[in-house]
């Protein structure tokens, strides 16, 4: 299979994965509505898009741009549907380049940046799955010092990611 053929399965399938996902995402709210018969009012849900607008809109535009060059099309539909495109999915596409010492934008780049987001989309959910089944029973045995470690999480993700923007933006040295 060359290139071009690859690409065209690809959207297909991200296509039909996006349009579920976004069908899914009311499922949700609409049972709720029929079940219950909870409705809201349109004021309430013009003014949770409005906000969700105000808060997110430039991001819709500015970092799929941003980084499409480092995803990929495959990657780029990946990032969408798992989340977490700027810290996590980046950094481990960055990583998996960097291993293959592949440049980017190119095919090489983008096969690396696939296998190694896939793969931290799997060790995502494994992780997840194993928070979600033991998660109280972790939290009720760890020391309150590790507890109040994680009032510092965000600014540790901040400050990790920081550096590797940079790294990102920085013209390459010259061997």
């Amino acid at each position: 299979m060359n290139y071009d053929e690859y690409i065209k399965g690809i959207h297909k399938i991200g296509t039909a994965t996006m349009l579920a996902t976004m069908v899914m995402t009311f499922v949700p709210a609409v049972y709720i509505w029929l079940h219950f018969d909870c409705f809201p009012g349109m004021g309430v849900i013009t003014a949770c898009i409005v906000a969700m607008l105000g808060q997110e809109a430039m991001s819709w535009f500015i970092e799929p741009t941003m980084w499409f060059p480092i995803y990929g099309v495959t990657g780029s539909y990946m990032s969408c549907l798992a989340g977490n495109g700027t810290s996590m999915r980046l950094p481990v596409a960055l990583s998996c380049q960097a291993a293959v010492n592949a440049e980017r934008g190119t095919e090489k780049a983008e096969m690396a940046a696939t296998i190694g987001m896939a793969s931290s989309v799997f060790l995502n959910l494994g992780v997840l799955a194993i928070v979600l089944i033991f998660g109280e029973f972790i939290l009720s045995i760890l020391p309150d010092v590790i507890k109040g470690t994680f009032n510092y999480a965000v600014a540790g993700v901040m400050g990790a990611m920081v550096p590797m923007i940079f790294t990102v933006f920085m013209p390459k040295k010259k061997k």
